[in-house]
């Protein structure tokens, strides 16, 4: 072990400066050390286990459990865990602290995490002797205080798992779609409940003997307390999964916006000097319309404007339509540097802001939302969705099967009888009829009452739901979604159509960023 010590704080004093990082080699370095703690710990607590189980005065009660037991196997396995993390430590840390490559830090990270692992379970085998004869001990003193324990935790958790078994008995009946899950939730808890039975039991049997095995009476009891720890736990959760079940939300999109924005920069300088210092100035954004953004946003970091004073006072220079420079309201004098004489006015950025309206509805109660503020990319991904249900937990499903792909309003919320049922229209096909409380499915498209038919919920259901967008069957696949007919009729008067949103909108209107750019008089080759 020494020469492997020396070994390792050599290899580490060679690549200190480079490759692996500092922290992982110390900590390689002190593996070695750890190792040989570990191996004198383990032989201390054995040699201290062995005299104190001699010299006790109960030895010949501890001795018959110690034999059964094999306690002396615990140190055995203890000193080969030891042995484990030195062939890790030799196999396996040593050639890539040789190595010395940056790029093996995490197998390094790994190997060491092994042997502390090792060293860990080394330590803990080595003490499971000592606190088991102590365990043995206090459970023939205070046995019967434990079986008097047992039996009044055993009467909690058969009151917890029948409460439970209800409350599950209760959920299939409503949601028969979780039958089998949930039958194998409660059945983990059932299992618990049935193993400390006959783990009561068993302490009980041994109490009452001449000679009871207190092992088993004391093992029975501790039993039955975890396993009632665990059932409450169980229990929580699975009622709060049961809620779950219970709870049915969606968010329908119902209106989309952009707001486009120019911001404009300004530099300003003295051409008294040769050398002059030039000041940077940004004004605060201004808003505009598409077709102004559309005209701004290629002209980032082009000179557009310059105002100079000469002879005769201060002269304009314009480069675009002088109503678009207007229109921007732009003082040009805004917090000008005193003695500069020149300047070049550009577009610095042309920002935008994206905005979604919503129309929430949770456990039947519908609730219309204002405008939020959404990111650009949820916005894009959300730009052929008007009208669409966007976020979809219908009753009946747990919070884990939430659908975030969108769908026609309400189709999410079709086969299930708590919204609705089937009928059979004039026309003798399928269709589903919602409940009164969702009826407002049956108008999304305004005054026109829509059905959806068994056929095309069955395609849904079985191509659609959950993985990807649905806008309509194989023969009408633009029936649903922003750029349907029925969503262009229904949502005329929405801030998404009155800005033109329903025409095609070309991908470069707002594709310009900010540039690395070059102004002032260095810029215009003073």
């Amino acid at each position: 072990m020494r020469s492997i010590k020396m070994w390792l704080l050599l290899a580490i004093g060679v690549v200190l400066a480079c490759g692996l990082p500092a922290v992982v080699k110390e900590q390689a370095g002190n593996i070695p050390g750890q190792i040989e703690q570990a191996q004198t710990r383990v032989g201390k607590v054995q040699a201290d286990f062995e005299k104190y189980r001699q010299g006790d005065e109960d030895k010949e009660f501890l001795e018959v459990y110690g034999q059964r037991e094999n306690w002396s196997a615990n140190f055995t396995k203890a000193l080969a865990r030891v042995d484990d993390a030195r062939g890790i430590l030799e196999k396996k840390v040593q050639p890539l602290i040789e190595q010395n490559d940056k790029q093996t830090v995490d197998a390094v990270r790994v190997e060491l995490k092994r042997i502390t692992e090792a060293l860990r379970e080394a330590r803990t085998l080595a003490a499971e002797p000592g606190q088991r004869m102590e365990f043995l001990k206090e459970a023939r003193q205070e046995g019967p205080e434990w079986v008097k324990a047992a039996t009044v935790e055993l009467a909690e958790l058969q009151l917890l798992y029948t409460d439970l078994s209800a409350v599950v008995k209760t959920a299939q009946t409503d949601h028969p779609d979780k039958m089998d899950d949930l039958t194998g939730r409660l059945g983990q808890s059932k299992q618990l409940y049935e193993q400390a039975v006959k783990q009561l039991e068993s302490a009980q049997t041994e109490l009452g003997n001449d000679v009871p095995d207190y092992a088993l009476l004391g093992d029975g009891c501790k039993i039955v307390a975890n396993n009632l720890a665990v059932i409450k736990d169980q229990d929580k959760a699975l009622r709060a999964r049961i809620a779950e079940l219970g709870q049915s939300y969606s968010r329908r999109l119902v209106d989309m916006n952009i707001e486009y924005f120019v911001q404009v920069g300004r530099t300003s300088w003295s051409n008294k000097y040769d050398y002059p210092t030039e000041h940077e100035y940004t004004y605060s954004p201004r808003q505009v319309n598409e077709e102004g953004y559309g005209f701004f946003a290629p002209l980032i970091d082009k000179p557009i404007v310059a105002y100079t004073r000469g002879w005769t006072g201060w002269g304009q220079r314009i480069g675009i339509d002088k109503n678009r420079w207007n229109a921007l309201e732009i003082d040009w004098q805004e917090r000008w540097p005193r003695g500069d004489d020149d300047s070049e006015f550009r577009i610095d950025d042309t920002p935008t802001s994206f905005f979604h309206k919503y129309v929430d509805i949770r456990n039947g109660v519908e609730t219309k939302g204002d405008w939020q503020k959404v990111s650009e990319e949820v916005y894009d991904a959300n730009e052929e969705n008007l009208g669409m249900t966007i976020i979809s937990k219908p009753y009946g499903q747990y919070e884990e099967e939430v659908s975030l792909v969108a769908s026609p309003a309400g189709m999410d919320k079709v086969g299930n009888p708590r919204y609705g049922r089937w009928e059979t229209g004039p026309d003798g096909r399928r269709r589903w009829s919602f409940l009164e409380t969702y009826a407002f499915y049956h108008l999304i498209f305004g005054g026109r009452r829509h059905y959806y038919y068994h056929d095309n919920w069955t395609g849904w259901r079985r191509d659609y739901r959950g993985r990807k967008p649905y806008y309509g069957p194989a023969t009408d696949p633009a029936r649903y979604g922003t750029y349907s007919n029925n969503t262009r009729q229904s949502y005329a008067g929405s801030t998404f159509a009155k800005r033109g949103g329903f025409r095609t909108q070309a991908p470069s209107t707002r594709a310009a960023g900010t540039a690395t750019r070059g102004r002032g008089p260095g810029g215009r080759g003073k």
